[in-house]
């Protein structure tokens, strides 16, 4: 029974007609606007399936949504008093309450143009009751001061803060909403910390690009090229590396048409948002798939390497395809002089592999990465009718489609591609390892292409 009661299709079909439980919040959500926001339903068997929704008041709406089901009702218990003995401390709340703070913040997070949690429509609402004139509404405040206030936390990237921050421009429109970002730039010697004076607009300070936009809004390319190639020709770009993507960003921001980026991420959103119809399952422990990449960007694998493949990846045919991707000759991104690199053996792996595996979706995404477009690759063409990916597979789509990059590249396209990562960052859907390869290419097309410019 347990089994069925966990699958999403028993939530979708059964738990509204499931007698309500106790509903908690964190008891400071009406002050920090944050709220986590749970609510259980009675099993026939006496447990609980219970919904978990994280939400932000403030602007971003619905940022995390999942459920646990046949749990102890004694357990729900152990862990409340756990998570407020550590973190916050968690009071019983009437069921409207709840309804109401969960989908008004949904509903003003879609206003605010922010692409609310995935997990919500497809499963977890199912555990709220239907949003209509049955429950009563209750007037709660969002925003600050009757705009949307969006405030970066410690686990938010600056690519996910950029994309948030575009998003609020195209759709409430600039000046109708307040930001405070993360400082994640070191102090400076003087003549690097000619910065935008933060009097003259309170709502703008901390985004990285700042320190190089005149206060007529557009990009002191000059400067930005020179930090560029200061900390490039200094061999500082690794020491001072913040400062040196800030410098990147910049210069990416100059040469970008804003319309064709918005177009761009549109398109790419649509590819990338998973539909309902996949599911993005595990498949490795967040563990595995560290070591997995350390064992991808380090040298040759060892004996003990490919044991830990073998032996930890449930999938031969992923197996397979991680020992082939291992075999590709490191380059060293200090030099970055790749042209005395020995691709034969790993050309030999991805042939023999190809051979073996044809109907692998990432054997389709190999051909396809090496002479298409962005637009071309997409999660369909590719996965085609399957209805679910492993997150590491996911990964490695994402990292062909940016490799399409270098294909036709130019500054939208890269700076659409942030965002589309920006957003996955802070789930921790996509590896810091396709963040980093997104940031070489970036640079690497800089100095290709746009430095002399």
């Amino acid at each position: 029974m347990k089994q069925q009661y966990t699958s999403t299709n028993f939530i979708r079909k059964n738990t509204r007609s499931l007698p309500i439980g106790n509903c908690y919040i964190n008891k400071t959500w009406e002050v920090n606007k944050l709220a986590n926001v749970i609510v259980s339903r009675k099993l026939k068997n006496g447990n609980l399936i219970v919904g978990f929704y994280l939400v932000d008041l403030f602007c971003l709406g619905l940022r995390s949504s999942y459920f646990q089901s046949d749990m102890e009702e004694e357990s729900l218990k152990n862990w409340l008093k756990k998570v407020s003995y550590l973190e916050s401390k968690f009071i019983q709340i009437d069921y409207v309450l709840a309804h109401n703070i969960i989908y008004g913040s949904y509903e003003y997070g879609l206003e605010n143009g922010i692409p609310q949690h995935k997990d919500f429509d497809k499963v977890t609402k199912y555990i709220l009751e239907e949003d209509d004139e049955r429950i009563p509404l209750i007037e709660l405040e969002f925003g600050r001061d009757g705009k949307p206030f969006y405030f970066q936390t410690e686990s938010q990237s600056d690519a996910f803060a950029e994309n948030i921050i575009r998003l609020l421009k195209k759709n409430v429109g600039e000046g109708n909403f307040y930001y405070t970002l993360l400082k994640d730039i070191e102090e400076e010697s003087e003549e690097e910390d000619e910065e935008v004076d933060d009097e003259e607009d309170p709502n703008n300070f901390n985004l990285p690009i700042l320190k190089y936009l005149l206060n007529d809004g557009t990009v002191d390319i000059d400067k930005a090229k020179h930090t560029f190639n200061t900390l490039l020709d200094d061999g500082e770009m690794f020491a001072q590396y913040p400062l040196f993507i800030s410098a990147s960003m910049a210069i990416i921001h100059h040469y970008a048409d804003e319309q064709r980026t918005n177009q761009l991420f549109e398109k790419w959103e649509l590819d990338t948002t998973i539909d309902p119809e996949y599911e993005i399952e595990a498949g490795m422990s967040e563990q595995q798939i560290d070591r997995t990449y350390e064992i991808l960007t380090e040298g040759k694998p060892s004996l003990k390497d490919i044991r830990y493949i073998r032996k930890n990846i449930s999938s031969e045919v992923l197996a397979d395809y991680i020992l082939m991707k291992a075999s590709l000759p490191k380059i060293d991104h200090e030099n970055e002089d790749d042209s005395d690199l020995d691709y034969s053996e790993y050309n030999k792996r991805e042939e023999q592999f190809l051979k073996d595996h044809p109907d692998y979706p990432l054997s389709k995404a190999l051909i396809a990465s090496e002479t298409s477009s962005p637009d071309d690759l997409t999660i369909e063409s590719i996965f085609g009718s399957a209805d679910n990916i492993s997150v590491f597979e996911f990964n490695e789509y994402l990292m062909m489609k940016l490799e399409t990059l270098k294909n036709k590249p130019d500054a939208s396209a890269f700076l659409a591609f942030r965002a589309i990562l920006g957003q996955y960052l802070e789930s921790d859907t996509v590896h810091e390892e396709i963040f980093f390869t997104y940031e070489l290419l970036t640079i690497q097309y800089i100095g290709d292409y746009l430095m002399d410019n």
